[in-house]
């Protein structure tokens, strides 16, 4: 797009300079900070937002001159597959998906396109999952279809029983519900099935972590067991009079849902409890949600009367955002959305609307490694992939290169396990010896265990002036006897002279536990981090959990 006048440059009072760009003069309060942008493919139209936050990430990440944005929009390649409403999709990997609707109709996923699949009934089908070879989809008078091998085989519930909901827990067990309290399990792939009672209410969602852990969302609030399904509790929290039409089970303990009428909960003690993290009102008829660890994913709902327009809400961080993503059109409607990761997911929706939700602009970041990314100056949107998770606290994770060689703290609400490979999206800035990452976007792409460096006190960093290798931040393991001690901390001395910032001979250590007692000879391993006292700065190890103090005898 062409530059627009700003009638020669203008600085303002914090020294920003504004020159000729395509918005021309920005209002500070962000009045002209938008374009509507019409796109038309091959006899398709859409509409998109496009903000100007994007371009200003891009000049600080160095794109100074030129910058091109990816713009997410609705149209297809080649045109729809299909012009019946899809209603649920799941995603296996990058190369395999499926998508179900109207008229019974199957969508398969390679990889790079969506194609029909030969299907055994002509009957709607409502929801569909799947988990270690093993595919379910469900739906309208009776239908259950069970994919084995490359076909699928119906099997019959009679034509008064309407599902709209499955969960696939195993290779071998798999649960679907439905209208009325229908409920049934099998344990043999879905050769054999038994009803089970747990509500006369209808049932419009279930998620299964594995074979004992679950939720099911009903007429009005959630349900959960911890025991294969055969004892059923009923949740408390912020519900309202309105079904709960989505649900997650992420970890033993984070679990997400929404309902008909513009609520997001989310629960974090395994579904007893839930807390609303978001009210938009009745106007977003939320129909399907799906979040990963750490509460990144998509909640996809029904048609806005006010904003004329379906939205899907983006969740980073487990904070809420409005995606710029936008559905136009009296009778666009977004009913099924599957995420492969917190970054990238697929929605499905009213006549054949099939959408890839990818992590915008992350590709225009400056790619980088951990040792490249700690040589770039403060302010520098980088990603990196292929670090490895050594700690995980509230508010923070620590990453180290799988050489051990260097690692960083990257600033962040998602709780990650130590031992994951992930990739990290955020800016680069320095806190006192550190150099961390702000606003960390974090995906687990694999695993990846590290060990600890074992140190004498003395060789652990814990200054700018400290010969031999640089510590700061990786994962170290010392021994010693305990020298002091005192709330949260406690000092290890193997003396090798090094003294903490209250003179006591040898190394603090952070622990939020019980300290050992004083003269216990003690193993600790953590992350090497520092304090600052008087202007001085002092190493610190910072104990994960209990299991990183153990007796050195």
């Amino acid at each position: 797009m062409p530059n627009r006048t700003c009638y020669g440059e203008t600085t303002t009072g914090t020294g920003h300079t504004l020159h000729d760009n395509p918005w021309g003069l920005i209002y500070v309060v962000g009045f002209n900070g938008t374009f509507l942008c019409e796109i038309t493919v091959d006899g398709q139209t859409d509409y998109q937002f496009m903000e100007i936050l994007p371009f200003n990430v891009a000049y600080r990440a160095g794109h100074t001159q030129s910058y091109t944005y990816d713009l997410q929009t609705t149209i297809l390649p080649g045109g729809k597959v299909t012009t019946n409403n899809l209603y649920a999709i799941k995603m296996i990997s990058q190369t395999e998906g499926y998508a179900v609707g109207a008229d019974g109709i199957i969508l398969m996923w390679d990889g790079s396109t969506w194609a029909p699949m030969s299907s055994p009934t002509n009957r709607t089908l409502r929801a569909i999952d799947a988990k270690e070879g093993l595919v379910c989809a469900v739906g309208d008078h009776g239908a259950v279809l069970i994919k084995s091998g490359s076909s699928w085989i119906a099997k019959n519930f009679g034509p008064d029983v309407y599902f709209r909901a499955c969960a696939v827990a195993s290779a071998n067990t798999i649960y679907i519900g439905g209208l009325s309290g229908a409920f049934y399990r099998s344990t043999d792939g879905g050769n054999n099935w038994t009803k089970l009672n747990v509500t006369n209410k209808n049932i419009y969602s279930l998620s299964f972590l594995n074979n004992t852990k679950g939720i099911m969302g009903i007429d009005d609030c959630i349900y959960y067991t911890g025991k294969a399904g055969m004892t059923w509790s009923r949740a408390s929290g912020d519900f309202v009079a309105a079904p709960i039409t989505g649900c997650c089970m992420v970890t033993s303990s984070e679990a997400w849902a929404c309902n008909n009428t513009g609520d997001i909960l989310k629960s974090t003690d395994g579904g007893m409890t839930w807390t609303m993290v978001l009210d938009c009102g009745p106007v977003e008829d939320w129909k399907a949600i799906d979040i990963k660890s750490g509460g990144n994913g998509w909640c996809v709902g029904g048609f806005h009367e006010y904003n004329y327009n379906a939205v899907l809400h983006r969740l980073q961080n487990s904070k809420v955002w409005v995606d710029p993503l936008t559905v136009y059109g009296q009778s666009d409607e977004i009913y099924g959305i599957s995420c492969l990761s917190g970054n990238d997911a697929w929605a499905v929706g009213e006549s054949g609307l099939i959408i890839h939700l990818v992590e915008s602009n992350a590709a225009t970041y400056l790619p980088a490694s951990i040792s490249e990314t700690k040589n770039k100056s403060n302010g520098t949107a980088v990603t990196m992939s292929g670090s490895a998770v050594t700690a995980s606290f509230p508010g923070s994770i620590y990453v180290e290169s799988t050489d051990r060689t260097c690692g960083l703290k990257v600033l962040t609400d998602q709780y990650v396990a130590p031992g994951s490979l992930v990739s990290v999206v955020g800016v680069l800035d320095t806190v006192g010896l550190e150099r961390v990452i702000r606003y960390g976007d974090v995906t687990a792409i694999g695993s990846h265990e590290i060990k600890p460096l074992g140190m004498t006190t003395r060789s652990i960093t814990g200054s700018a002036s400290d010969l031999g290798l640089k510590t700061i931040p990786l994962l170290v393991k010392t021994c010693g006897k305990v020298s002091a001690r005192g709330s949260g901390w406690f000092t290890l001395d193997d003396g090798s002279g090094r003294v903490d910032a209250s003179g006591n001979p040898g190394v603090k250590v952070l622990y939020t536990g019980d300290p050992p007692l004083i003269d216990d000879r003690v193993m600790v391993c953590g992350i090497n981090s520092f304090e600052t006292v008087s202007g001085t700065t002092y190493p610190v190890i910072k104990a994960r959990n209990e299991s990183d103090i153990q007796p050195a005898d």
